[in-house]
């Protein structure tokens, strides 16, 4: 956040100087807003992570075709898709949405797309379904276009923004928050009576080095093993003296 110069030294007057950063956009929505939002985002997530997977490690040709089934026709045979890649994936998850063809039948398919990611794609459908659910209920709640027209802008004052929100819809308990810098969105529960923080907590588009296992930091020093060491040596010197 970007506080203005203000000269005054009263609370209120400082508050109302604070104004977001224009990289970022804060929305303050509903359980439902909320919901939908985590769970579009998963989705979208996971559909890459399984396009990224496939083509890495792609299954060309299924290998059920060629297993012998005198139960199949010729004509029946041709119909069969050849390629397990992901368009294909999105064709079968196309038919299990629209209930053309039942989970078990999904499920065998991912089975035969790839195991390692079996989880991965079987958890599709239902997440679809959830990511449905959740809209339904936004949209009959019908809070998100008139919240959605007062968060639009950018570089505006949350607390009045937030305020405003609240004055829609008490249950506006939601801050999301997305940086169009690096696209990353940010979600966090905030009741209705608790204050809302203006304090910046850091600028979150520089990520901190993760330490690597068995790092140290900088200011450790050898000495204190050392000292560990010769407690431990002096402990065992007075106990066995007590056995004397």
């Amino acid at each position: 956040m970007v506080k203005e110069p203000d000269n005054t030294s009263d609370g209120s007057e400082a508050a109302s100087s604070v104004v977001v950063d224009k990289k970022f956009k804060v929305l303050f929505g509903t359980d439902s807003i909320y919901l939908f939002l985590r769970l579009h985002g998963f989705l979208i997530s996971l559909l890459d992570d399984i396009k990224e997977n496939l083509l890495s490690n792609s299954t060309i040709v299924d290998p059920s075709l060629s297993y012998y089934n005198p139960m199949k026709s010729a004509d029946d045979k041709q119909k069969e898709e050849s390629k397990l890649d992901f368009a294909s994936v999105v064709v079968k998850l196309r038919e299990v949405v629209a209930k053309k063809i039942s989970y078990r039948e999904f499920e065998a398919f991912a089975r035969r797309v790839n195991r390692d990611i079996v989880y991965k794609v079987a958890a599709l459908p239902k997440l679809i379904q959830r990511c449905g659910d959740m809209l339904i209920k936004m949209s009959e709640e019908d809070m998100l276009p008139n919240i959605y027209d007062i968060c639009q802008y950018s570089g505006q004052n949350p607390i009045t923004l937030r305020s405003t929100c609240m004055s829609i819809t008490p249950n506006a308990e939601y801050r999301i928050q997305y940086n169009a810098s690096n696209g990353r969105l940010y979600f966090s529960y905030l009741p209705e009576e608790e204050e809302l923080s203006t304090v910046p907590m850091g600028d979150d588009d520089d990520d901190d080095e993760d330490m690597e296992v068995g790092e140290m930091e900088d200011d450790y020093d050898d000495d204190d093993d050392m000292d560990l060491d010769n407690e431990a040596e002096d402990l065992r010197e007075v106990k066995r003296m007590k056995v004397r």
